[in-house]
């Protein structure tokens, strides 16, 4: 009897960008002060850019660097066991123009108040790779999913 096994599949970049507007927090690994660290942060996607508010501090100091960094989301389903992870690696930016900031602030996607000193920075989005894990029930369906 076969009760099923879990395989990988590699998402393209259509389906990593879906999954990426589909959770509103994710993961930011970047370096301070030689050390990776990595944060989670409350984000949006536009355009070709994951915009993540911020108050003050290292991961806006890295933004004002231009640094390259990586931001990963994910998604689990305790009760089936499948999930899927988006990865993310571009370079950072502050954004400074005050009709964005305007724009970003009328969104409301930030956990706090504009008063409290808060940034906004993008994250280009140069490179992207997902993978989605499922479950495969039927032996067909498995020795498909292996040649693929």
């Amino acid at each position: 009897m076969f009760d099923g096994q879990y395989v990988f599949e590699e998402l393209d970049e259509a389906g990593c960008r879906r999954l990426l507007e589909t959770v509103p927090i994710g993961r930011l690994g970047f370096t301070e002060g030689a050390l990776p660290t990595i944060l989670p942060v409350h984000f949006i996607v536009r355009g070709n850019d994951v915009i993540i508010g911020s108050l003050g501090g290292p991961k806006v100091r890295s933004a004002g660097r231009n640094d390259v960094v990586a931001f990963e989301v994910d998604g689990w389903d305790p009760v089936t066991h499948e999930g899927w992870a988006v990865g993310v690696v571009g370079r950072t930016r502050l954004i400074t123009d005050e009709a964005e900031i305007a724009y970003l602030d009328a969104l409301g996607f930030a956990p706090w108040k504009p008063e409290q000193g808060r940034h906004y920075f993008a994250v280009s989005i140069n490179a992207v790779r997902g993978k989605l894990l499922t479950r495969v029930t039927e032996p067909a369906e498995l020795n498909e999913a292996l040649r693929a």
